[in-house]
């Protein structure tokens, strides 16, 4: 995790041939599996006895433990085993997603994206003469996606693209703003003729719906976005604090791009504020906030709720300053190695949390 952590809760996803598995023939269920954490330099079993998978969805919770590692033993004879997602948390922390009203910083609200993935395929009336080259654009509306700036484009060969499998994107920006919205756009430079007419692409969508709004056409004669469509667009945007994926186990052949009447094709996304993906706990490296001499959370919970103790994780013991606001009124914060604890035994709607000093956060939670 970076850094030791309290956590009470394992959420595991397998793929299983039952259940919307990516590989019917290959990926099985275990037949059990033992859960350890690492703390005082050794490993620690949290559930003495092997824990029965049967289903593809399990979530494991226990008596709280703290530390800087989880170990997954997968047992049984029916290999390969396929994990799809993987949560670590504390239950008992107050502040998740659906508790919160608003939240936000004052210095991390600024992302880098550094490449994009995407998974692409193909309709090729005539093998030979392949597809023209990829033109792909990431750009920047407010309301009217067709007054948007382009930030940056790309081209690729046809032969460059991994069709079927991700295709990264030399694709980076830096210094974009959470509060702005943004979208991928991607065309060829030769247009085909029509659908029965020409080569052209097509991007894996997650099934056949109507348009959400969310995707669809940038044509000459305008947008197009009300139409029944391959769904949503296979896509992850990788940046320096997360990974916002978008991705899917749906291999259709997807929405077609490149052609008279879908020209260049768009799919729009948001990027959130670096501290979103920390309140709960995240075990991912990658989520985390950078802090540069200061920093403040302001916080809004929907309802009132009493919170004992304020709790920040942070990757390393460098020194720091915490303060807690509530109404008009200061807590201090005391540290222990990379931990800071505030005490506040007091309902609390709304408060700020005040950190001076060079450090990184990892987590934190009201307890």
């Amino acid at each position: 995790f970076d850094t030791a952590r309290t956590f009470n809760r394992v959420v595991i996803d397998f793929y299983h041939s039952s259940e919307n598995t990516l590989n019917s023939n290959n990926e099985k269920l275990p037949e059990g599996l033992i859960l350890r954490y690492f703390s005082n330099d050794k490993w620690h079993e949290i559930i003495e006895s092997n824990i029965k998978v049967i289903k593809n969805h399990n979530v494991i919770t226990f008596e709280a433990v703290m530390g800087s590692k989880l170990r997954i033993i997968l047992e049984g004879e029916n290999k390969p085993f396929s994990i799809y997602n993987i949560e670590v948390n504390n239950i008992k922390n107050k502040l998740n997603k659906n508790n919160i009203d608003y939240i936000k910083t004052k210095g991390s609200s600024f992302i880098n994206i550094e490449k994009v993935g995407v998974k692409l395929n193909y309709s090729l009336q005539e093998w030979d003469k392949g597809l023209s080259d990829l033109m792909v654009s990431l750009n920047e509306y407010d309301e009217d996606i067709l007054d948007s700036k382009e930030l940056v484009s790309k081209e690729l060969k046809w032969e460059e693209i991994e069709f079927k499998k991700e295709t990264i994107l030399d694709i980076s920006v830096k210094g974009l703003d959470c509060s702005k919205n943004y979208y991928l756009a991607m065309t060829q430079k030769q247009l085909a003729d029509d659908l029965a007419n020409g080569q052209y692409y097509r991007w894996s969508g997650d099934g056949i719906s109507d348009m959400d709004g969310t995707y669809g056409y940038i044509n000459k004669d305008g947008l197009v976005n009300d139409k029944v469509g391959w769904g949503r667009n296979w896509m992850k945007i990788y940046t320096d604090k997360y990974i916002l994926d978008r991705s899917h186990i749906n291999d259709s052949l997807g929405n077609r791009f490149g052609l008279t009447n879908m020209e260049k094709i768009y799919q729009k996304f948001n990027l959130s504020n670096p501290i979103n993906h920390i309140i709960e706990g995240s075990i991912s490296s990658l989520n985390r906030i950078t802090i540069e001499e200061d920093e403040v959370i302001e916080l809004s919970l929907k309802e009132s709720s009493s919170v004992n103790k304020v709790i920040l994780y942070f990757m390393d013991q460098s020194p720091r300053t915490i303060k807690v606001k509530v109404e008009e009124e200061y807590y201090e914060g005391k540290n222990k190695e990379n931990i800071s604890e505030v005490t506040l035994n007091r309902n609390i709607r709304k408060l700020n949390i005040y950190i001076k000093g060079n450090s990184i956060l990892k987590a934190f939670e009201l307890l």
